[in-house]
């Protein structure tokens, strides 16, 4: 029996249904995409009765993904998700939800095409996942936006974040908290908000796995290089640096570096260049990049460390910029409040206020040390385990 009039004259229903994987399963193997949607079409009619209709749609939409033809699956897919679009927030909910979201995997690995990806699981009705399964509408919301961060549509990416987040602390599975993190932690670093983006990249450390460890923190250092300089700045650096898993990043160089408060010179910042992702390279209106303008930034912070007072035209010879750009971006740090100082523009002098940072400097300097001669020890110990007991 292999017909759909034959199945559907079967009165005993779940001999009905399994007659209906049966086939759909037999159209599978032949690579019938025509006698599919004619299945569709047929299932979807009214005169079936809801419970045959659903399970064998149900068990249609996982059946979907064996046929082996990529091109002719994701066609298969898209032309049943339009034939459902009718029932598909009622009686095909369950169907509609595992054709979309197996529609969207195959486009995001064969198409490589990320938004279109998520624009086949953006038409589901996200609410009542969420109501049903807080669990799995989560993680839908969470797929979501990781293929629109993937293709750098942070507004799109955004919205689903925050959907999530008055149910992320409800959740059962741990995953889903982590996964949270990192695209929040992603989300801030697209959004160049990079202070938020390195705290969370770095609390998202704390909760992967030890393989990943390195990678996260990796994030989280770039983006601390690449935020504004000043006080909240050096406080993220000073986190960075006294985590001891941070002495194993290529990047620990520069770290340690602006978080003493010493001039970066320009081969260390070209080496801070291959961490930088696509978005992180970006010009400002003035044609720098994100990188060299917050290098700017931090030498001019460091430079306040050094000097009581400067011209603008030695402070530009030191930077690499000229006098007037040097003023522009000191001006801005002070009204900021991100760096204690006062302009004097009649006579092209700028004065730093930094007796206290001088001392923070001096500071982490000392820490430095003691944070290195530990590890040292700690290293020495390890090695020689008969120095223990004395």
């Amino acid at each position: 029996m292999s017909s759909l009039a034959q199945i559907a004259s079967i009165t005993d229903t779940e001999k009905r249904i399994s007659e209906y994987q049966n086939h759909v399963k037999d159209l599978i193997t032949k690579g019938n995409k025509q006698g599919l949607i004619d299945f569709v079409k047929h299932i979807s009619d009214s005169s079936i009765p809801t419970i045959v209709s659903r399970q064998s749609m149900e068990s249609y939409a996982n059946e979907l993904i064996n046929i082996e033809d990529p091109k002719l699956r994701i066609k298969t897919h898209e032309e049943s998700l339009d034939l459902i679009k009718p029932l598909a927030n009622s009686t095909f909910f369950d169907a509609n939800i595992t054709l979309r979201k197996n529609l969207a995997r195959d486009i995001r690995q064969f198409e490589e095409n990320y938004v279109r990806a998520a624009q086949q699981l953006s038409s589901i009705e996200f609410d009542t996942v969420l109501q049903n399964d807080r669990d799995s509408g989560v993680a839908l919301c969470l797929e979501v936006s990781q293929l629109y961060l993937g293709a750098g549509e942070s507004a799109y990416a955004e919205s689903f974040i925050n959907r999530v987040a008055h149910h992320i602390d409800e959740v059962k599975d741990n995953n889903l908290q982590v996964l949270y993190s990192f695209c929040f932690s992603t989300l801030s670093d697209l959004k160049r908000d990079f202070l938020t983006a390195a705290r969370r990249y770095y609390k998202t450390s704390q909760l992967v796995i030890e393989e990943e460890q390195l990678a996260v923190l990796n994030n989280a250092a770039v983006c601390a290089i690449l935020a504004k300089a000043g006080p909240d700045r050096s406080r993220v650096l000073a986190m960075l640096f006294k985590d001891e898993r941070c002495a194993q990043l290529e990047l620990f160089p520069a770290l340690e570096k602006m978080y003493l408060g010493r001039i970066l010179r320009p081969n260390e910042v070209k080496a801070i260049e291959k961490h930088l992702k696509d978005h992180h390279k970006a010009t400002d209106a003035a044609g720098k990049t994100t990188l060299e303008a917050a290098t700017i930034e931090h030498n001019l912070l460091a430079a306040s460390k050094i000097y009581n007072n400067i011209t603008f035209e030695e402070l530009g010879n030191l930077l690499r910029i000229s006098g007037a750009e040097a003023e522009k971006i000191a001006s801005k740090m002070v009204s900021e409040d991100r760096m204690p100082g006062s302009i004097d523009q009649i006579d092209n002098i700028i004065y730093f206020e930094s007796g206290s940072e001088n001392l923070q400097i001096w500071d982490n300097q000392i820490g430095s040390i003691c944070q290195t001669v530990s590890q040292v020890t700690d290293n020495i110990l390890k090695n020689h385990s008969q120095l223990v007991s004395l």
